[in-house]
């Protein structure tokens, strides 16, 4: 398996987080595309589909920080039937953000719009949960090795660490 194959199901598996509404592995996919790692493999990325860089770019966009992250947040809203999985990076910076940002309390009283500030940014992770992803059995047993993998997981050394974060070995 090549740079370029790994790239493309990468970005590939990326959309299908899109399209079943989890921005959290969304971000970590993208993340991983542009780290230096990956990045630095110039021929592998100028030798991608137009296709394929066309969807990295707009994924990576989707999940930009500019602006406040306003392309994550309409894309969520835009979720009208659960189940998501919502960028709880993003979330637990605005819990901190609002907890560093507000008093806890106003001329000796509870700050409660501090407190409602806390329940807007949780209220989504408690409304996307309460609905599993609906997978079938087959879905399920397709992917059996990646869980039996996720369940009990390899034990690599630094060295095999730093091998397997560059696409090299698998050229």
């Amino acid at each position: 398996v090549d740079c370029l194959t790994i790239i493309t199901k990468l970005a590939q598996v990326a959309d299908l987080c899109r399209q079943w509404g989890n921005f959290s592995s969304l971000l970590t996919i993208s993340s991983a595309i542009y780290s230096p790692q990956i990045y630095s493999q110039r021929s592998a990325l100028i030798n991608l589909s137009r296709d394929t860089k066309i969807l990295i770019r707009n994924l990576s966009e989707l999940m930009s920080p500019e602006l406040g992250y306003k392309k994550y947040h309409s894309a969520l809203r835009a979720v009208k039937k659960p189940p998501c999985i919502p960028y709880l990076g993003l979330i637990l910076r605005q819990l901190v953000t609002i907890d560093e940002c507000q008093p806890d309390q106003i001329d000796g009283h509870i700050n409660f719009t501090k407190r409602s500030q806390f329940y807007n940014a949780v209220a989504l992770v408690f409304r996307y949960r309460k609905t599993p992803f609906p997978f079938t059995s087959s879905v399920i047993d397709y992917h059996a090795p990646i869980l039996r993998i996720l369940e009990d997981p390899p034990q690599y050394s630094d060295n095999e660490l730093d091998m397997l974060l560059v696409c090299g070995p698998f050229s």
